[in-house]
């Protein structure tokens, strides 16, 4: 990153009616081109890339001062703001190099930056809000992480300050209060290698925040055991349970509550003979018959033939 660059920068994100603005106050000299470039940040994986997909808007810098309306509800809450040297293909926004300086940003609503003289865009900045306040602290980490590695002259040394970093990442991911500053501090910490404390910490962090498109992607998908469902799987199993009473259980108990030559009646009625066939069949009168016929309804809670010779199809079946 080319250290010459000296800005005042301000930097304003509202919120309102589904558009997001963006506005400041820039100054630089006169080998800075008077446009500056807006990149979207959506994974983890940006923040080391960047391609012209990538570049959702550019402004002009006029009199110091730019802006620039954001039309639809933005889906990411990092952006990386470029500027190149005057004469410089914008190729060099893709690929780097010292014709390019950028710093990285957090938008939240009301977020206001305020950036002092300084050669550094990542550190020179006292933020208003949360979510640039916790950034700029990983920011300030990272970079005397990467200073004190390239100054670090045997490989026992760059190991010792590798793990002090990630350490300090882990430490500050369990002080964070918001979701992409935790993100970040892990993924820094996991850069040098995915192991299991990397593992059981972004765990921790889902459980934490829930999905969060910042996450890497297969952490999204996974799902986590949450209490909730083994009640709801109790409940399951309770109703499971009532249903078998009330449908196997129940029934067969409605059966013993009737008398022998109710049962008797029912068997002749369920072979499809009348009253007066079933009258003749156990030598009694219709109306006892009629009189049975009653008392099964009743006591089976049914309330025809038919649907005594279902009940006892079922039943035997």
């Amino acid at each position: 990153m080319v250290r010459s660059l000296f800005i005042i920068f301000y930097f304003y994100c509202a919120f309102a009616n589904a558009q997001t603005t963006v506005r400041g106050n820039i100054i630089v000299d006169s080998t800075w081109e008077e446009r500056i470039y807006f990149s979207r940040i959506s994974s983890m994986d940006d923040m080391y890339r960047c391609n012209p997909y990538m570049i959702i808007g550019d402004a002009e810098i006029v009199n110091g001062s730019f802006s620039y309306i954001f039309e639809e509800p933005l889906d990411f809450e990092l952006i990386r703001l470029h500027v190149i040297k005057k004469g410089a293909p914008v190729a060099n926004l893709i690929i780097g190099g010292d014709e390019e300086n950028f710093g990285f940003y957090g938008i939240m609503d009301d977020t206001v930056l305020e950036i002092p003289r300084a050669p550094n865009l990542f550190q020179s900045f006292t933020p208003d809000d949360l979510l640039n306040r916790e950034l700029l602290e990983i920011w300030k980490t990272m970079n005397e992480y990467q200073d004190s590695y390239a100054d670090a002259t045997d490989p026992e040394s760059k190991v010792n300050i590798s793990q002090t970093f990630r350490e300090k990442m882990f430490a500050y991911a369990d002080t964070c209060k918001l979701a992409v500053p935790c993100i970040l501090a892990i993924n820094e910490a996991g850069l040098s290698g995915f192991d299991d404390r990397t593992g059981k910490n972004w765990d921790k962090l889902y459980r934490r925040f829930g999905s969060n498109s910042y996450l890497p992607s297969g952490l999204n998908k996974r799902r986590y055991f949450n209490p909730i469902w083994l009640l709801v799987l109790i409940f399951i199993l309770a109703g499971l349970i009532y249903y078998y009473f009330r449908s196997i259980i129940r029934p067969k108990n409605k059966l013993n509550q009737l008398s022998i030559q109710e049962r008797k009646v029912a068997e002749l009625i369920n072979k499809g003979l009348t009253n007066k066939m079933i009258a003749q069949e156990l030598n009694v009168e219709v109306s006892t018959v009629k009189s049975h016929v009653y008392k099964i309804f009743n006591k089976l809670d049914i309330r025809s033939r038919n649907e005594l010779i279902v009940f006892q199809k079922w039943m035997t079946s």
